[in-house]
């Protein structure tokens, strides 16, 4: 194959050069499918974000040598474990592992870069707002709307009469949450306090 195989010493690939050596089309799938394990054990080790493979694979697409391909050789790994009798060439096989053993190297390479924090940060944004655009137009017309409904409610008697009703059910809400806080806050000082007197009152009178 064009690819050399990452060399990692927590992954084995005996077991899929056992299925190439048996030189079938049963054997040659099944080491596509354990290809395709190997590479989400990757993925998890690494630590990258996202709920599944297909989710990692997509926040990471700038991260793969070509990410089409990939995403190609993954949705033929599914069919192959979806269809046992899923018709595929051993040259297509080939392609395919060699299309793993770069995207496993991109990823190992790309870890091993040191990731920044900024990197880090717009990894789980891909992963929280995949469609930055989308997001961006609702985030305007919300605040807009917000806005423009501000403007007609202040506009009126009523409207005023219901800013005034919101305004007071927030202070009282955020009064009770502050005082919540506070009482938590008095309780733990007092009892980190307490314990700390008679901690330093029992060691004076080990020493004594």
């Amino acid at each position: 194959m064009k690819n050399s195989r990452p060399n990692q010493e927590s992954l084995s690939w005996d077991q899929v050069e056992k299925y190439l050596q048996e030189k079938t089309a049963g054997g040659d799938g099944m080491a596509l499918i354990e290809t395709d394990k190997i590479f989400k054990g990757v993925l998890t080790k690494l630590g990258f974000p996202g709920k599944d493979t297909d989710q990692q694979v997509m926040v990471l697409s700038f991260v793969f040598s070509d990410y089409d391909n990939l995403a190609n050789t993954r949705r033929h790994c599914k069919k192959l474990k979806e269809k046992i009798d899923f018709d595929i060439s051993s040259e297509d096989v080939k392609k395919y592992l060699s299309v793993y053993y770069q995207a496993i190297h991109d990823l190992i390479v790309f870890k091993k870069g040191k990731v920044s924090w900024w990197r880090k940060i717009k990894l789980y944004l891909k992963l929280y707002i995949p469609r930055p655009k989308k997001f961006s137009k609702k985030f305007i017309l919300i605040i807009f709307l917000f806005f423009l409904s501000i403007f007609v409610l202040d506009s009126t008697d009523f409207g005023r009469i219901i800013v005034d009703m919101f305004v007071s059910i927030s202070h009282l809400i955020f009064s009770w949450v502050l005082f919540v806080i506070l009482l938590i806050a008095g309780i733990a000082i007092l009892v980190i306090g307490t314990i700390y007197y008679f901690e330093s009152r029992k060691s004076k009178n080990i020493k004594t």
